[in-house]
């Protein structure tokens, strides 16, 4: 067993589940929670995910290449992921694009990627000198002017303000921030229960994550947060 692996079922077995199961929900069998949860990291990075022709993109913790039809378009894309299953599942689903197996390091040059993305990966390292060192090697790859683009669950055990702090640095700098999914709230019931049709995701997706601004982190549950940071000289 790897030194990431999340609570429950580990990588390698949720490899093996179908769709989404594989990345987000293990237990969501009608598959309607990672849907709309999905439809709104979507919306977000079509927003804020810039890139110009040939930018070179790292997609860190791509799983099963979730991402990969946002961060490959005209861009020169790389996907790293811990575990090999994962990987496998990728190639197969992308056979040209770029994967490779992360082995406790980084395997690029200083200063190399535009964007790197990194969407529900980082909450899962606990260990705090594999965090340092994992972060240490983001930093370290991002070209000057580059952008780091984070989604992760904040929570009263890790705020945003903890994140932020564990983040910048000399630099990397903090430039924005916002929650956009609340992990306890009506409309969340409503889709789970099947209640909401899946062609109406979108569009209450726009409004459920206006909706989030200013929403403050929960006693109970988590809020889905994204954060942009961006390598100064």
């Amino acid at each position: 067993m790897n030194r990431f692996e999340p609570n429950g079922l580990t990588w390698k077995v949720r490899a093996k589940r179908k769709g989404l199961m594989s990345v987000m929900d293990p237990y969501d069998y009608k598959g309607r929670k990672s849907k709309y949860t999905d439809t709104i990291h979507k919306i977000v990075l079509n927003k804020y995910f810039n890139p110009s022709y040939g930018d070179k993109v790292l997609d860190f913790g791509c799983g099963t290449g979730r991402l990969v039809k946002i961060l490959s378009k005209n861009t020169d894309y790389t996907g790293i992921e811990i575990t090999k299953e994962m990987i496998n599942v990728a190639k197969r689903k992308y056979p040209n694009k770029r994967f490779i197996i992360y082995n406790k390091k980084l395997p690029f040059k200083n200063n190399f990627f535009d964007y790197i993305v990194s969407v529900w990966v980082l909450q899962h390292i606990s260990n705090k000198n594999d965090f340092k060192k994992i972060i240490k090697g983001l930093k370290r790859c991002l070209k000057t002017g580059g952008k780091l683009l984070m989604i992760e669950q904040v929570s009263v055990k890790k705020t945003e303000k903890d994140w932020i702090k564990s983040i910048e640095s000399k630099n990397i700098k903090y430039v924005v921030g916002f929650p956009i999914r609340k992990s306890i709230s009506i409309i969340g019931i409503l889709i789970k229960k099947g209640m909401i049709p899946k062609f109406l995701y979108k569009q209450i997706a726009h409004i459920d994550i206006l909706l989030k601004r200013g929403t403050t982190v929960p006693k109970t549950g988590y809020l889905d947060y994204f954060f942009i940071f961006k390598k100064v000289k």
